[in-house]
């Protein structure tokens, strides 16, 4: 079993969308986990949001930034890496909000020696201007609710809502 996860969120200059992620980490069931943020650069206003977050954050956060020279996301990854400490590493984007359930799920997955991958679900962009300026905590929406909206042309893959049982050790 794996004690503490690190999860590695990627951003750069988007912190309306790093906001809501952070807001859905900090809802998670399980809370032996820390949040690393693997900055590409970004300005004043993201630096902000997360100064904001550790401040009122249960959650341990580290923050990895570099000087913004281009694309160098891969970059930011590695240096972010450096600061993880847990026995498992995720890695999401920036503007992938996560289920209350995303650290729980990923430490039942893990196997050692096995990568596990997953897929996102992509909103419209009318239903993620209106979260984002909502603020909506559309991560703790009921699954059905999530489905629904995906059927109805607001997300692609309405299945993803749709929770299977894990079948591992």
């Amino acid at each position: 079993m794996t004690s503490l996860v690190s999860v590695v969120v990627t951003t750069y200059n988007w912190p309306e969308a790093l906001s809501l992620v952070l807001k859905s980490l900090a809802d998670q069931k399980d809370r032996n986990f820390e949040i690393i943020i693997a900055d590409d650069g970004s300005g004043d206003e993201t630096v902000q949001v997360i100064k904001d977050f550790v401040a009122t954050s249960p959650i341990p956060v580290k923050h990895y930034w570099h000087e913004d020279n281009g694309f160098r996301v891969a970059k930011a990854r590695n240096g972010a890496i450096g600061l993880c400490e847990g026995d498992l590493v995720v890695f999401i984007d920036g503007d992938c909000c996560v289920m209350p359930d995303f650290i729980t799920r990923h430490r039942k997955a893990a196997t050692e020696g096995c990568l596990v991958s997953g897929k996102r679900v992509f909103l419209k962009e009318r239903l993620t201007n209106t979260l984002l300026a909502r603020k909506w905590a559309f991560h703790k929406w009921p699954r059905p609710l999530l489905f629904l909206t995906a059927l109805f042309g607001f997300a692609n893959r309405p299945f993803q809502f749709i929770r299977l049982p894990h079948h591992g050790p």
